[in-house]
């Protein structure tokens, strides 16, 4: 049976190319979670708005539900204002945590203005993410981008009242 030539360093996976290569790999990038910070902790171990919301106005995916980190982002929207946002999420600490804080920095906003909110505004909003977990801050507002597209072709599809 063949070994495996696949090694995992991080969140990256490397194929090298020859077996000297695979030692070097495997002792100089052995992957080694970096403690949390102070807030980051706060929002993991005390998540805000993880929950699924049944009369969500819209809802938006956003991360890869393949690679681990996965986020369905649940809106309530009025007048173009959301009043409730609220998601599930899979993946590390780091995700639940950035998630958690961005169904908070998005409540209260126009969908406009929670459009301004990138990853990382929620990163500077947590304090400082490992370089491999920056994706983790990426996800809310792809969720979000995802769910405003869906919520204006809803509104466009949707016939006016007479």
């Amino acid at each position: 049976m063949k070994s495996n030539p696949w090694n995992i360093a991080g969140s990256v996976i490397f194929r090298p190319s020859s077996n000297q290569n695979r030692k070097k790999l495997l002792t100089l990038h052995q992957w080694r979670p970096q403690p949390l910070n102070e807030k980051i902790k706060e929002y993991f171990k005390n998540p805000r708005n993880l929950e699924v919301m049944p009369d969500a106005t819209i809802m938006g995916k956003g991360g890869d539900p393949g690679c681990g980190d996965y986020i369905e982002l649940y809106l309530k929207i009025e007048k173009d204002v959301i009043i409730k946002a609220s998601a599930m999420v899979a993946g590390c600490p780091y995700a639940i945590a950035t998630t958690s804080a961005f169904t908070e920095m998005i409540t209260n906003k126009s969908l406009d203005d929670a459009m301004m909110i990138a990853g990382d505004q929620v990163v500077t909003f947590l304090g400082e993410l490992p370089q491999e977990k920056i994706h983790c801050s990426l996800m809310g507002p792809e969720a979000l981008r995802n769910a405003a597209h869906n919520y204006i072709m809803a509104r466009i599809c949707t016939p006016m009242a007479s």
